[in-house]
């Protein structure tokens, strides 16, 4: 087979002038320092020149990267690193840091519902008197009821209080929960009718999870069966472990009551019980208005 002939030449001295080229563009780089600090001496660095041109452009791109999002809009999630492997210097490639505490933040969660909320939500964009509010039930030791309008920032602040909780060194390694009530109860409906065990094992992760958001209450189907076999018991299990619960809802404690009241005549007793509880845990509504945050 007769070989094909390249009809581009590239000679020897064209090779040494790109070389050089490179080299003047590192040793001109901001981040030349930064390599003179790791303990690259120049030699190396004009031996391996495209992997240090390499190096810093990857530094550079990192330098621009400030949280998990960016990574995700820049599809940068690792950079270019350098190892010495005795005389040769080898590629190896690192996590950023965003996205590294972003997804160990994530690996505490047994369940995270919340996919369509900024990942850098931050309880100090919401409006004062809500955090301030918020702030003084965590500091009462109270459950968190946040009510207000649709989209009007309650799951966004129950997020970014947990992301301030998980920021914290002595919650650093407790376990974490947001879940969707309508999704969520919906699948532990079905679960106690087709999966008994997988039913019992999530019901007690709910129950014993340090800290759990309960979004959209009383948005769920309900019937009896998610009243007196799922809410009821985790609401029971997680006051007797004094676990911190905050809930989101459209609908105060009263509305939420009735809509879980299926008697048509009289008080229904366990309904009573379970909106008693809950009422004395959280002491009060948090209000969280009606003002889009996001």
């Amino acid at each position: 087979m007769e070989k094909i002939k390249s009809p581009i030449k590239i000679s020897v001295k064209d090779l040494d002038a790109y070389s050089d080229q490179l080299y003047n563009e590192i040793l001109n780089d901001e981040f030349y320092p930064t390599l003179v600090e790791e303990g690259w001496n120049n030699l190396e660095i004009k031996k391996n020149v495209t992997k240090f041109k390499e190096y810093l452009d990857d530094m550079h791109k990192a330098k621009e990267i400030k949280t998990y999002e960016d990574c995700i809009k820049k599809n940068m999630t690792q950079r270019l690193v350098l190892v010495r492997n005795g005389t040769l210097i080898e590629r190896n490639f690192e996590t950023l840091k965003p996205f590294k505490d972003y997804t160990d933040f994530l690996n505490h969660f047994f369940v995270y519902d919340f996919t369509s909320l900024p990942t850098d939500a931050n309880l100090e964009k919401c409006i004062k008197s809500l955090t301030k509010d918020i702030n003084n039930k965590l500091k009462n030791g109270r459950w968190i009821y946040l009510y207000g309008a649709p989209r009007s920032g309650r799951s966004y602040a129950s997020f970014a209080l947990l992301r301030k909780l998980y920021s914290m060194k002595k919650y650093k390694n407790y376990s974490y929960g947001f879940a969707d009530s309508i999704l969520r109860f919906k699948q532990l409906n079905e679960l106690y009718f087709t999966d008994k065990s997988y039913f019992n094992e999530l019901l007690n992760q709910y129950s014993n999870v340090d800290f759990l958001v309960i979004d959209n209450f009383g948005s769920e189907y309900k019937n009896e069966l998610i009243r007196d076999t799922i809410l009821l018991p985790i609401i029971q299990e997680r006051n007797a472990k004094n676990k911190l619960t905050i809930f989101t809802s459209d609908f105060n404690f009263d509305e939420v009551e009735e809509l879980y009241t299926f008697k048509k005549y009289g008080k229904d007793i366990i309904s009573k019980k379970i909106f008693d509880l809950i009422r004395t845990k959280c002491n009060g509504l948090v209000d969280a208005g009606s003002l889009a945050l996001y």
